[in-house]
């Protein structure tokens, strides 16, 4: 991951432009962003209102709740 030290607008836009060439997404991820959905977890406790908690699924995750999803449309 690149380090600015620089200091200004346009430096460190162009630090965050070096640091996202390097980046590579999980294809299971990308194609959630191709279909326009993303599988979350969501965490919020009780008597919590206006704010969701939570995270992307990733990796084994991910994969446990696709396989649900698919049996579950295949019993419809």
């Amino acid at each position: 991951m690149a380090v600015c030290t620089t200091v200004g607008a346009a430096a460190l836009f162009r630090c965050y432009l070096r640091a996202q060439k390097d980046r590579k997404l999980d294809p299971q991820i990308e194609e959630q962003f191709g279909g326009g959905r993303l599988l979350a977890f969501i965490a919020s406790r009780p008597d919590q209102y206006g704010r969701a908690d939570g995270y992307i699924l990733e990796d084994k995750e991910l994969e446990f709740y696709m396989k649900k999803i698919q049996k579950g449309k295949g019993a419809t």
